[in-house]
């Protein structure tokens, strides 16, 4: 720290820093200009500045909600086993996949069937099921019940034979009953404007109750 005091002329006694008079002798204090502190030199405000007291009052934190994702497509239900004709005595076996979109068809190979059916009796079998139980599990798999968790895109690519047909192109879906004259089977018909299948269904009941949850009226 710089010492600005001096000694009075007159008398020697120190003077202090703002002291006008000495105070022993009364004698006039003549200050010397190199100890004497200039005031500081107000600093102008940067060209563009904004001075304090016009500052706006902080924004603020508001946390945003974060955009709700598009709804994505699902499965809805699974018609099992329905079989399409390709020939007098051949037939390709399907499960139709119903979403809020489309009818996915999803191919069902021999070995797809019994990899799904030894899959099924395995896990139950870790689950500590009987024999009975074991053998429930492999029939389940005849429901399609594992696309009712798959994503619809993965489960057209599944098979190079799988398909789909949008529900804006369905016209009509026509549901039979199996006679008991001829002993024909149930079937079922998808009506659009690019053509019809025919398939063989399982239960008349239950596919088109099915179907009328998501198609209403088209359903016959």
């Amino acid at each position: 720290m710089i010492d600005h005091s001096q000694k009075c002329p007159s008398c020697g006694a120190e003077i202090r820093e703002n002291d006008q008079l000495c105070a022993k002798c009364g004698h006039i204090v003549t200050r010397d200009p190199s100890t004497i502190v200039p005031p500081p030199i107000p600093i102008p405000p940067l060209p563009g500045s904004i001075p304090a007291k016009n500052v706006p009052p902080p924004i603020p934190n508001i946390q945003i909600p974060p955009t709700p994702p598009a709804s994505q497509e699902r499965a809805i239900c699974v018609v099992g086993k329905v079989s399409l004709k390709t020939g007098v005595f051949s037939s390709d076996l399907y499960h139709m996949v119903i979403t809020e979109k489309r009818l996915i068809f999803a191919r069902q190979t021999k070995e797809m069937q019994t990899a799904d059916a030894q899959r099924a009796r395995e896990k139950a079998k870790q689950q500590g099921k009987n024999l009975l139980g074991q053998i429930g599990a492999q029939i389940s798999t005849g429901s399609g019940e594992k696309y009712l968790v798959m994503a619809p895109d993965l489960i057209l690519s599944e098979n190079p034979q799988n398909f789909a047909i949008p529900l804006d192109e369905v016209i009509r879906i026509n549901t039979y009953h199996a006679g008991f004259d001829d002993n024909s089977p149930d079937t079922m018909e998808v009506i659009t404007p690019l053509g019809n299948w025919k398939f063989q269904i399982a239960n008349y009941y239950k596919v088109q109750q099915q179907l009328k949850e998501v198609l209403g009226s088209k359903v016959r």
